[in-house]
């Protein structure tokens, strides 16, 4: 079981996440799912994507959401790169993965 990531919730590497469902929302905040544009960046690491584990009966417009846990794609600066892992989430809102 695993909660919700929302936009503006935290990536382990210092992204936030930056997109989620226009209409579908816990405490407040749009859920992020797969299909949207996924983080901030950060310093000069540009923004990256998330890429799952994603929830396997819980779908939000059509496609699975994110939970803590949910992996990004590494991202570069420079000749430095590193990914992450959605790392903050709705306390209130948990699926079963």
């Amino acid at each position: 079981m695993g909660n919700v990531v929302r936009v503006g919730d935290s990536v382990s590497c210092g992204d936030h996440a930056a997109d989620g469902s226009p209409n579908t929302f816990a405490g407040g905040m749009p859920i992020t799912h797969a299909g949207v544009p996924a983080t901030t960046g950060h310093g000069c690491f540009p923004p990256s994507v998330f890429v799952g584990p994603w929830t396997s009966t819980v779908f939000v417009n059509n496609n699975p959401v994110a939970l803590v846990g949910t992996s990004i794609n590494s991202h570069r600066c420079g000749t430095s790169s590193h990914g992450g892992a959605a790392s903050s989430s709705a306390s209130t809102v948990s699926f079963e993965q």
